[in-house]
């Protein structure tokens, strides 16, 4: 398994190094899972072909797609463009950016909710 992280996605590479961690933080979660820079892997001159199960980790926040370059939906509309699964995953914690879920229909782009 492949997870594609985007930088500018704040909070998604913590979240990657959680999963691969797995719930122990021993490393049990890691068998065969590699984590790529998604700006890098979809849009790089040195991106290697994408094989094997390929996901997009979306993590939804207060600060989604509010990135001042709009990394965060041109890499959403890359993936989505290759038919590469998204794994959303809402944070819930107030503290840690989390906001309720309706708020991602204002803040996503209008061409992402087509």
């Amino acid at each position: 398994v492949t997870i594609l992280v985007c930088r500018e996605n704040k909070g998604a590479p913590e979240l990657s190094t959680e999963l691969v961690k797995g719930p122990t933080g021993e490393g049990c979660g890691s068998a065969g899972i590699v984590i790529r820079d998604a700006e890098e892997a979809l849009e790089g001159n040195n991106a290697a072909p994408l094989s094997g199960h390929v996901t997009f980790l979306l993590y939804l926040n207060e600060k989604t797609f509010l990135d001042a370059g709009g990394a965060v939906a041109r890499l959403v509309q890359a993936a989505m463009d290759r038919r590469i699964t998204i794994v959303s995953v809402h944070e819930q914690e107030a503290s840690h950016g989390g906001v309720p879920f309706g708020n991602f229909f204002q803040q996503t782009p209008q061409v992402l909710q087509q």
